[in-house]
């Protein structure tokens, strides 16, 4: 009977020290796993570096239709890679092919939220479909994201970030927005954000010019 628990517990000490190399082994695996993981992916985005600031000297030169193979190749390695979309964007709005650009510049948006170039390349694209409403909705969209990022609700709390491109972005919309209302002829709204914009870049002749053609065709 000894001899059986003396085996009994052998048995049990074999068993646990089985366990924990077999624990030890999997924590190992996984390490390692987790390692090749890691590299895949930097290798990944190097690749998706690599192909997209070729896809953008591409684009510089003319060269459209390597640009956007270049760009292909970039999502293929990386697509979360925001900036790819918006050269994407640009390659596509370049060549009028506007519901492409739009696809591009919304993905670029979506990842990019606190950029406001996504927001004013994808209200200029609607624009230009003629769908002002929409364009509207997406440059007030991100003046809220501008606002929410400043850590306020209104156009008070930009004074207080210490973040200058926020401030700048949030006039850019103002101004793009000023654009989209003059293009549906609500002068009045027009002129009130150019006065805005105006307002954060003091000594602007494009905001100047602007004030005076909406004052005259609020006269008219």
């Amino acid at each position: 009977k000894l001899t059986r628990n003396l085996e009994s517990k052998k048995g049990k000490i074999m068993k646990n020290t089985l366990l924990k190399y077999i624990c030890v082994a999997l924590v190992t695996l996984a390490s390692s796993l987790a390692a090749n993981d890691l590299e895949s992916a930097q290798l990944e985005r190097e690749h998706a570096l690599k192909s997209n600031a070729v896809g953008l000297a591409y684009y510089k030169e003319g060269n459209l239709n390597d640009a956007i193979e270049q760009f292909k190749l970039a999502l293929e390695a990386d697509f979360t890679f925001a900036s790819i979309y918006y050269n994407q964007g640009l390659v596509y709005e370049s060549v009028q092919n506007l519901s492409m650009a739009e696809a591009n510049y919304q993905m670029f948006k979506t990842l990019k939220p606190r950029d406001h170039d996504g927001y004013i390349k994808l209200s200029i694209v609607l624009k230009n479909q003629r769908r002002l409403h929409d364009s509207l909705e997406v440059l007030e969209e991100g003046m809220k994201k501008c606002l929410k990022f400043s850590g306020g609700s209104d156009s008070s709390a930009l004074a207080m970030t210490e973040e200058p491109e926020i401030i700048d972005g949030y006039a850019y919309l103002i101004w793009n927005r000023g654009e989209v209302y003059f293009a549906m002829k609500n002068f009045k709204k027009a002129k009130a954000d150019y006065e805005a914009y105006l307002a954060a870049k003091p000594g602007d002749n494009d905001a100047k010019l602007k004030i005076l053609e909406c004052e005259r065709e609020l006269s008219n």
